[in-house]
């Protein structure tokens, strides 16, 4: 005899797994979104204006990151206008940008390169979404639009990783998906450094930092861009990563699947929730809690929200480092628990390799760069190639691994194998268990007519007629029947044997013939009652 036990431990929290076996095509999603600053702080043609003693040269001075005159910095009482100061006295993308290509098509650079203010400053970014679709109702945009109105530009569209594009598109629109695979369809610029008109970089050398991140995403160039060289030619091979969800995920809770979806998290500065702009907004909140002001650099949306001046730097500096340091030591919830992952992203990664450039020993096949000098070029030109490899990439779907379906099925499986369970099996315990004892307690209990008393033949004629009376009197007491030889012994001590009686024994048919067969015999009493 074999013995199972079997043990099934149920377990509520569900497994996430990813898989999606159907390819994702590049020219279905948008190209990267790409945004490049010119390491230098301020153009040094448009500063000399400023006198060493002026309010303009102090803000030069503290964006520089130098001693200021905090005397004349006593002076400023607005810091508001910080952000058309800085865009005053950078590079303008025009001057930055020498040539452009896409898709095999060559544009005019500022036709899809838009000024955006950044914590690196002035930069120029491609391929993000209008600030209508960036940035919530009533939040004040860091990206100047200033060639929306002109009748060869792109329609802007909306677009977010987790519904996508809409179903009708204009011809030109934007942000704009890749053309192809290769180098020959995929982006072209040349840059110009102009280190000439260096005044203070950002870094310890000159030349440009780039980010690469998603169409609806604020750029955090200062900390994770990358470093493009003058005088080198840089190609960047790009790839994606995009995650879904099943929709059957919206029943999950948030705690166990750990992503959120659109619909979830409302952001109040951005229309879209991204973990990153989600970071954004929570870093911004500190610092009002903390410094009462925010970075230049930050969306504004209400009235008390105040741009921070030099004397909120250390304050801003000490948020900033302690966002990204995550420490759990204070009772405030960190920007990192607050903004989980989202359920649909879209992520992009890039190889890069660099070769120095060389002019005038050979025919340079840039146009842009014959008529230039080959001490200029290797001094102030930087060109950038960003390209796919590949047509198509599978993403990944997030969905349950193992559902109630599962656990169920599992179960019973596991019943069915050890026990022979079924769920036949399963309506008979219930009806045996519940439903047949609740019938019988109200079924109402009825004595039947024909019921015996236990122990006594029954012969079946009314016991108060005259003829058993008179039998009863004369003959039963002095007899004792046996029921196993079914005789009668006559009982000497009756003082009243009947007549009919000659010996010491009567058969029972005797006592039938003398029509006693009616009574009642009572066998654990040993005579007839």
């Amino acid at each position: 005899m074999f013995i199972f036990n079997v043990y099934i431990k149920w377990n509520t929290t569900p497994v996430i797994f990813s898989i999606n076996p159907k390819p994702t095509y590049i020219t279905n999603e948008p190209f990267p979104a790409l945004t490049i600053c010119n390491m230098n702080k301020a153009y040094k043609a448009k500063i000399q204006q400023y006198e060493e003693n002026s309010v303009e040269y102090s803000i030069i001075q503290m964006l520089c990151k130098r001693d200021v005159n905090v005397t004349v910095a006593d002076t400023i009482e607005d810091w508001s206008t910080l952000n058309q100061f800085i865009s005053n006295i950078s590079q303008p993308c025009e001057k930055m940008l020498i040539s452009c290509r896409f898709g095999g098509i060559n544009y005019n650079c500022q036709r899809i390169f838009h000024p955006i203010v950044t914590d690196e400053g002035l930069c120029c970014a491609f391929n993000m979404v209008h600030p209508k679709f960036l940035y919530a109702a009533g939040t004040q945009s860091l990206i100047k639009e200033t060639y929306t109105n002109h009748s060869d530009m792109d329609e802007a569209v909306s677009w977010n990783p987790e519904f996508g594009y809409s179903k009708k598109l204009p011809k030109q629109f934007y942000p704009r998906t890749a053309a192809g695979t290769g180098e020959s369809l995929g982006l072209t610029i040349i840059l110009n450094a102009e280190v000439d008109q260096y005044h203070c970089s950002s870094t310890n050398g000159v030349g440009f930092k780039m980010a690469m991140h998603n169409p609806n995403e604020r750029p955090n160039v200062r900390e994770v861009g990358l470093l493009l060289a003058a005088g080198y030619e840089t190609k960047a091979r790009v790839r994606m990563e995009k995650l879904e969800a099943d929709t059957m995920l919206h029943s999950v809770h948030l705690k166990h699947r750990q992503c959120e979806f659109q619909d979830e998290h409302k952001l109040a500065y951005f229309a879209t929730y991204t973990q990153s702009n989600c970071e954004a907004e929570c870093i911004a909140n500190t610092m009002m809690r903390h410094c009462r002001c925010l970075p230049h650099y930050m969306p504004k949306r209400y009235e008390n929200e105040t741009v921070c001046s030099i004397y909120d730097s250390e304050c801003v500096e000490r948020i900033r480092l302690h966002s990204m340091i995550n420490d759990d030591d204070d009772n405030e919830r960190e920007c990192d628990e607050v903004c989980l992952p989202s359920c649909y992203s879209l992520k992009f990664y890039a190889e890069f390799f660099s070769t120095p450039l060389e002019h005038g020993d050979f025919i340079s096949n840039k146009p842009a760069l014959e008529s230039m000098s080959e001490e200029f070029v290797e001094r102030n030109i930087a060109i950038l190639t960003m390209y796919y490899k590949d047509n198509s990439f599978h993403s990944n779907k997030q969905t349950e691994f193992i559902g109630m379906t599962d656990v169920l099925s599992s179960i019973g499986g596991l019943i069915g194998l050890f026990f022979g369970f079924s769920f036949i099996s399963l309506a008979e315990i219930i009806f045996y268990t519940f439903i047949r004892p609740c019938r019988k307690v109200r079924q109402p209990k009825t004595k039947s007519k024909s019921a015996k008393k236990p122990g006594k033949l029954s012969i079946g004629i009314d016991k108060y007629s005259p003829r058993a009376l008179k039998f009863r009197r004369n003959y039963l007491s002095p007899y004792a029947v046996s029921p196993r030889n079914r005789k009668i012994f006559h009982n000497t001590n009756n003082a009243y044997p009947p007549s009919a009686v000659t010996g010491d024994l009567l058969e029972i048919s005797d006592l039938e013939n003398m029509n006693i067969y009616n009574t009642q015999y009572d066998w654990r009493r040993g005579f007839v009652a």
